[in-house]
């Protein structure tokens, strides 16, 4: 019966692995992102209000846009992996009550 729980079990440690190095890698960037987005978005005016040219968007805008999408591309990723990591650990945990 202990065979049977150990795809789950793979499963969970997959999961939570892929988890942890997304936390690791990618969480200190979404933390900092709207702080960057701000900062770029204070410089581009400030650049526009002393140069009274807005040619300088064509560079912040895009990088501010970039900034967003992370943010938004990792909130998702790490959100769906939080929720199949908790639905392989109910199924783990189900089969366990089960064969025991």
């Amino acid at each position: 019966m202990n065979s049977s729980l150990s795809p789950l079990e793979e499963s969970l440690k997959l999961h939570t692995a892929r988890l942890k190095r997304l936390q690791r890698y990618w969480v200190p960037l979404q933390q900092r992102a709207p702080k960057w987005v701000l900062a770029l978005w204070i410089i581009g005016v400030a650049v526009s209000l002393a140069t009274q040219c807005w040619c300088h968007w064509f560079v912040t805008a895009p990088l501010i846009c970039a900034l967003i999408i992370a943010e938004i591309v990792i909130d998702e990723a790490q959100m769906t992996l939080l929720l199949r990591t908790d639905a392989v650990r109910d199924l783990l945990n189900t089969a366990r009550g089960r064969c025991f």
